[in-house]
């Protein structure tokens, strides 16, 4: 691979630019979502003035808006640098679903990623534009966060922590047993930011770990791509498994181990979306990535367990 690193990447050829009718659409779906994302985190506020609701609302929906933002153009960007026609990103609007008001943007690439090193930078260049923002506003937000002393009785929903999680909250607080850190807004904006990574992250089909994974392997990626696949199921059955052992009801442990057992199948369909081989992507060239890339594209892979939670939420 070496004896290649002096092979020039092609010139960019001409990006088609949006439509005034899709820039209309972006925009209108992307009002909306504010909207939807500042109602919740007002809904949400544990302010006790309407004023006190409002500014939580607005560090919530700033933070979170400007990371998938961050996210979505990091993608649209890398795009528009390769040439590819690709969409401009459409938010999904959704209050009272979802506990962030919002399902995330939807981007399409409307043009084959048949360039190697192309699909090794549409695919990262979401995930780390993203957490350029998520890891400092995360930190910011913990270091306003407050413990609270744990009350079983009360219920409640559980948040899962990921080894950057832990690390981040270490930096501020030393939390007791029998307490837990209560997020601020912007806490946890900046975690359903890092949640969407992580998401985005898993190394199959069509997600960005996906496209990532298959820019590093190629079709070398196809005897272990259903293997990769199935080991999302995996983790949820042993999640399931782990909190039965550990005394949790039936209902209880398959509601941990659900997240997982969805995106198995999510992660499915979107794979079998792209078509192409087995590894479920269509083929791309042999180029050498060249040494930053392949470096780029391990450092994107090794996020994702940075970011890996078992239980990303519990009730």
């Amino acid at each position: 691979m070496n004896a290649h690193e002096d092979i020039p990447d092609a010139q960019p050829a001409p990006a088609v630019g949006p439509t005034t009718r899709e820039r209309i659409r972006a925009a209108v779906l992307f009002l909306l979502t504010a909207i939807s994302v500042g109602y919740t985190g007002y809904a949400q506020s544990a302010g006790t003035t309407p004023m006190a609701k409002a500014r939580d609302a607005a560090l919530f929906a700033c933070t979170l808006l400007g990371i998938l933002l961050a996210h979505e153009f990091g993608h649209y960007f890398a795009g528009k640098w390769h040439g590819i026609d690709i969409s401009l990103p459409h938010f999904i609007p959704a209050p009272l679903i979802s506990p962030f008001g919002t399902m995330g943007a939807v981007i399409r690439m409307r043009s084959p990623l048949s360039d190697r090193r192309a699909l090794m930078d549409v695919g990262a260049a979401g995930p780390l534009a993203g957490m350029l923002l998520a890891v400092p506003l995360y930190a910011w937000g913990s270091a306003t966060s407050h413990m609270v002393k744990i009350v079983p009785e009360q219920g409640g929903v559980e948040l899962g922590e990921s080894l950057m999680v832990q690390g981040l909250d270490r930096l501020f607080h030393h939390v007791p047993a029998g307490y837990t850190l209560m997020l601020s807004p912007m806490a946890f904006a900046a975690w359903g930011g890092m949640l969407v990574t992580m998401i985005n992250l898993v190394p199959v089909g069509q997600l960005d770990g996906g496209h990532v994974l298959y820019a590093l392997l190629g079709e070398r990626l196809a005897p272990y791509a259903r293997a990769i696949h199935a080991s999302v199921l995996l983790v949820g059955v042993a999640v399931a498994v782990h909190a039965v052992l550990g005394g949790a009801a039936w209902e209880q442990a398959m509601q941990r181990g659900s997240f997982w057992m969805v995106w198995f199948v999510v992660s499915g369909v979107l794979g079998r979306a792209g078509g192409g081989s087995a590894s479920g992507h269509p083929p791309t060239d042999a180029l050498p990535l060249g040494r930053w890339r392949v470096v780029m594209g391990v450092c994107t892979l090794a996020l994702f367990a940075l970011l890996f939670m078992p239980t990303p939420i519990a009730f």
